[in-house]
Parts: C-alpha cells; structure tokens; sequence
C-alpha cells in the first residue's frame, strides 16, 4: 500500500478534474492523535498505469465495502467484459477504431475483475487483522477497567457503575424503583443476592460500553482507561450525591439483607 512521506499512513487514490484536465494523485487525509491533520500527496502522471496489485490496495482501503461487496465487484466486472465479448449485432458496422476501442474496453474491465478478486483477499486479510487487532484491545482493556473500576463491595460497586454510566454518557443503569421492586419480592435469604445480581449485570453492561469504545480507537488502551479513570474519580462523588435516593435504598437493603432482626414492612406477595 502506498505511504504518505509526510506521516507514514496508507494514502488514498484521488481522482478529480481541475481547470478542465483530470488529475490523479495518491493522498493522505489521516489524524494523528494529537488531532493534527496531514494533507501529503503524490501526484500521479495521467500516462501512468497503475499496477493490478495498487489499485487492489486501494479498493481494500474503502471503508464500506467488505470483501464479500468486493467479491460480487469482480463477477460484475467479468459479467460486463462476457457481454461485451459475446456481442455480435451491430459489431460488423464497427469501423477498426471503434472495433479496437470495444477490444479495450473488454481487457479493461477484466483487468478491473483481476483487481476486484485481489482486493477481495487483501481485505480478507484487512478484516482478520481487524478482528484480532479488537479481539486484544478488547480483552486488554476489560482487564485493566475491572481493575480500575470492579470491587466485590455491592454498595461501592453500585456507585462506580453510576459513576461510570454518567462519564460515558449512558443512561442510568438502574434506579430507586428497581430496588424497591428486588426489596419487595425477594426471599428473605435471597435479597442480597437478588441486589448483587441486578447490580452486577449492570456494571458489567457498563463496562462492556466502555471496553467496546476503546477497542475501536486509535489510541493506546492504557492511555484511554486512564482517561476515563480520571474522569471517573472526579465525579464519583457528585454522581453518588444526584443518586442519593437509590444509593439510600440500596444500602437498606442490605442492611435488612444483613439482619435477620429487622422486620421488612410492607413486603408484597
């Protein structure tokens, strides 16, 4: 694939038509982390025939087309050259340039079927680095946020899972309602279990948010975690006092959990 001078990303081919002359180049429009854009081309002579294999890695580089899209391209593309070759009505009116031209037209689009095929295995191979690139990210980053953010404390955990649903923007995982639901129907040996369940799920939805944004980053993981992290410690405690009423229900709920001594009125059947 071709690399930028400037930043050593794949570069793109570009094609458009200036003061009447078409002109292509290879670019570069990729960020960098620090959000600096690079703008590095190279242009491309109009005389010059790009190989099979450059233009397969520039098809490879698009980003809504996968290689099943690019494998019905290379059947279009053969489809056309067939027809084209089998066309015999109106062939014979054809003078030699016209007839030359059609014989061009036909090698053209198979050698863009060839490019199609090619750039089908290369983004084959684009895909399941991909998957492996996500599939370590992912375990990486749900390893060091479980550090970061998992305890086996119900109460503590249930505040982080606020507070991490309000840094990533989510909704709220759970509310006062939904505990009054678990304080009014679970068995009286089963409550803590019922709250931990219900919690753990949650902050484990959470969590999943989180390891699934930093998996499709750029960015080193480590640096993303922290990020959040800090975002994390900095509104835990402001988050825990908006979500006073359920963090009070929670924790009489556990505290009934506890003590087999307080009555629990009110309890529906």
């Amino acid at each position: 694939m071709k690399k930028c001078p400037e930043c050593g990303r794949n570069m793109r081919l570009h094609r458009e038509l200036l003061r009447g002359t078409w002109r292509r180049e290879w670019s570069c429009r990729s960020v960098s982390l620090s959000g600096k854009h690079c703008y590095g081309a190279v242009a491309i002579p109009g005389d010059e025939r790009l190989t099979i294999s450059a233009i397969a890695d520039d098809m490879a580089l698009q980003s809504f087309s996968g290689s099943y899209a690019q494998g019905k391209k290379q059947a279009g593309f053969r489809r056309i050259a067939g027809g084209l070759r089998n066309l015999r009505e109106g062939r014979d009116y054809l003078s030699d340039d016209e007839h030359q031209v059609l014989m061009k037209s036909i090698e053209i689009l198979e050698r863009l079927g060839s490019v199609a095929e090619k750039a089908k295995k290369v983004k084959k191979q684009l895909e399941d680095a991909e998957k492996r690139r996500l599939e370590e990210r992912s375990k990486t980053a749900s390893k060091l946020a479980s550090a970061r953010f998992g305890t086996s404390d119900v109460l503590a955990l249930a505040v982080n899972t606020l507070a991490l649903a309000d840094v990533l923007s989510t909704a709220a995982p759970f509310r006062a309602k939904d505990v009054d639901y678990i304080f009014n129907r679970a068995d009286e040996g089963g409550l803590k279990e019922s709250l931990s369940t219900m919690i753990k799920d949650d902050y484990g939805d959470v969590l999943q948010t989180l390891v699934g944004g930093v998996a499709y980053k750029d960015e080193p993981v480590e640096a993303l975690i922290d990020r959040v992290g800090d975002a994390f410690d900095e509104r835990r405690e402001a988050v825990s006092k908006l979500n006073q009423l359920v963090i009070e229900r929670i924790e009489v709920a556990l505290m009934v959990a506890a003590s087999s001594n307080v009555a629990r009125l009110g309890k529906k059947r």
